[in-house]
């Protein structure tokens, strides 16, 4: 199937955050972290993630694109996000991947939503919103946002002509109880330019070498997220169960089946992973006990066994329990 990512370009750089003082600019590309190749956005996004729960500095080295020169930047971090559920590493440090400006251009219009009943069309330009010009996507969302339940009127363009409508927002509860409004409508996603795309095709043979590497890296990537839960590095809210693993599967089903293999992939991944770990009850300690007997000429005595067993069963039921009260609060 080969691979498909993005070029990690520098979108935007929020005003006074670390990565403003580091100095690190909208439009450069990020070519390595800590000094680590990072040709795509991925790449990016695993270096960082790597450095969780650490101190000290991320150096990165960007440059502009067609340009020879390079830039290099340390982006000061203290217990980087230690007590964070599902911590965006990126956004933490003030930056954002490029992405072209949203459009203010309606793609779908879900059936029995405000702006159905308002004879919002596919394709129509948001033009204003009581007399007030719509730039970009996101005034429209604010706009519509801020007005649960109010009448709106909307000026949209539509083929040659310029009509207007009037939108009720479909009034919408919060977690905080704030209320907010709704239209029901998506917005045309802008395709990046073509050379930020990077499509990589492998044959047969160099594909199990792709496969391998992947393998390789992910499973490191695996025990280092271990050693971090054990050392409190990284909070324990990160730890999910069978819940949170159904709710990933399910929204990767939803981007279409290469998404879903190679979820189930990286799944099979963690299992092996696990499995191989150094605790009774697993393979992992199997092979202890077994690489014992191979050492000592005779096997662990069953009193030893039994204790081990114990402790490993303790440690499993501790972390599923863990897993489970965590899976519950985001359910």
């Amino acid at each position: 199937m080969g691979t498909q990512s993005y070029s990690p370009i520098i979108g935007e750089v929020e005003t006074d955050s670390p990565a403003a003082r580091a100095g690190l600019s909208s439009g450069q590309e990020i070519i390595a972290v800590d000094g680590e190749p990072t040709a795509t956005r991925k790449a990016v996004a695993l270096q960082l993630l790597k450095r969780l729960g650490e101190s000290g500095s991320l150096h990165f080295t960007t440059r502009y694109p067609d340009s020879p020169l390079i830039y290099e930047s340390d982006v000061m971090i203290e217990t980087w996000l230690d007590d964070q559920k599902d911590p965006n590493p990126f956004k933490s440090i003030g930056l954002a991947f490029y992405y072209p400006p949203l459009e203010p251009i309606i793609d779908e219009v879900l059936p029995g939503s405000a702006a159905e009943r308002a004879g919002f069309r596919q394709g129509d330009r948001l033009l204003a919103m009581d007399g007030v010009a719509i730039e970009g996507w996101e005034d429209w969302v604010y706009y519509v946002r801020e007005r649960p339940g109010q009448s709106i009127e909307a000026s949209v363009e539509r083929g040659s002509n310029e009509v207007t409508l009037i939108l009720t927002p479909e009034r919408l509860e919060r977690d905080s109880g704030e209320a907010m409004g709704r239209a029901g409508v998506s917005v045309v996603l802008p395709k990046l330019p073509p050379e930020m795309v990077r499509r990589h095709r492998y044959n047969p043979v160099s594909a199990v070498g792709a496969a391998l590497q992947e393998t390789w890296d992910t499973g490191v990537f695996i025990l280092l997220s271990m050693k971090k839960l054990i050392f409190g590095e990284i909070s324990s809210k990160n730890l999910s169960g069978p819940i949170g693993i159904a709710k990933v599967a399910a929204s990767h089903a939803e981007q279409g089946a290469w998404a879903f293999i190679s979820f189930l992939a990286h799944l099979s991944i963690v299992l092996g992973v696990m499995n191989l770990l150094p605790v009774p009850m697993l393979d992992g300690g199997h092979i202890v006990f077994a690489l014992v007997e191979w050492v000592k000429g005779s096997p662990v005595s069953q009193e030893v066994q039994a204790w081990s067993l114990n402790v490993g069963v303790m440690l499993l039921v501790g972390v599923m329990m863990i897993a489970f009260y965590n899976d519950i609060l985001g359910a």
